[in-house]
């Protein structure tokens, strides 16, 4: 089996705008045991329709100025709106490449397509860690890919990139990492994560506080009363009716346990008792006793 190293390859080349197919690969592998070198693509159709029909040229540069052209002719691409495609690698005669350019030629019947342009990397967040938990909370709520989506995303007339770093042609969900366009901007503004957070923060002591269970019930009134200081819609009142909840929950505790208490001194009264019959020999129905004072354990 023939193995493959590879000698080239660029990993974002540029993409001629609005055009539904955009080229996110080009690569060169040599066969490491015959030096032949094979040309890979890897192309993806980022707008919301099927693509049936993709023509394309890869023109390749050598060191020494040579240049290879070569031509793909997909007629059934039959490639889904949003799916990556990786056509059949070719042979070529250059073995050291140094450059590369990809121009679409044909999406179905769409034949001219604006200038190729670079697609630069998204710029960072300027969120903290507490406003970036939250916004991968709400991403994953969307069913997005949180650790694609990291950056800011851009909008452009036409189309978008996603904080992911992927073009997107008309479309309102990123065919890469899932993210939905029209909750990005949200998504990239600390007020808005801030205010989310405490919401959900809110909530979900509301609901724990209606579960009974005292531990959970404390943390919650905790989450509260942080909340309240913020100055949060009715966090103070209900920190407050959490406080009551507690208490309640502390006085049927209380009750339970002296309600165990008493049950297991009788026990051991009786069973005291029946033995000292045994001892006697006196039958055990003959004892009169008197119900022992529980609190003060006195008889």
């Amino acid at each position: 089996m023939s193995k493959y190293k590879i000698a080239y390859r660029d990993a974002n080349p540029s993409w001629q705008e609005l055009c539904p197919v955009r080229m996110l690969a080009i690569q060169v592998s040599r066969d490491t045991e015959m030096g032949a070198c094979f040309l890979q693509t890897k192309i993806v159709n980022v707008s919301t329709k099927p693509i049936s029909r993709i023509e394309f040229t890869v023109g390749l540069e050598g060191e020494g100025g040579e240049t290879e052209t070569v031509d793909f002719s997909l007629l059934d691409a039959d490639l889904p709106a949003g799916e990556v495609l990786r056509p059949k690698a070719v042979r070529i005669k250059l073995s050291v490449i140094t450059g590369s350019r990809a121009v679409v030629t044909r999406a179905d019947g769409e034949t001219s397509f604006g200038d190729p342009i670079d697609i630069d990397s998204p710029a960072p967040l300027a969120l903290n860690g507490v406003e970036e938990s939250e916004r991968d909370v709400l991403l994953s709520e969307m069913g997005a890919d949180t650790f694609k989506c990291a950056g800011v995303h851009s909008e452009h007339d036409g189309w978008w990139q996603c904080g992911c770093g992927a073009v997107n042609l008309k479309r309102g969900t990123c065919w890469n990492c899932g993210a939905v366009r029209e909750k990005m901007a949200d998504l990239e503004d600390a007020a808005f994560l801030d205010e989310s957070r405490r919401d959900r923060v809110y909530k979900t002591s509301v609901a724990i506080l209606e579960k009974g269970n005292r531990k959970e019930a404390e943390a919650a009134k905790e989450s509260l009363e942080r909340l309240a200081e913020q100055g949060y819609g009715d966090s103070g009142e209900k920190a407050r009716e959490a406080g009551m909840k507690i208490a309640n929950l502390s006085k049927r505790r209380k009750k339970i346990a002296v309600a165990g208490l008493g049950k297991d001194y009788a026990g051991d009264v009786l069973v005291g008792v029946a033995m000292q019959c045994i001892r006697a020999d006196v039958p055990v129905g003959t004892i009169q006793m008197e119900t022992p004072t529980l609190l003060g354990h006195s008889r």
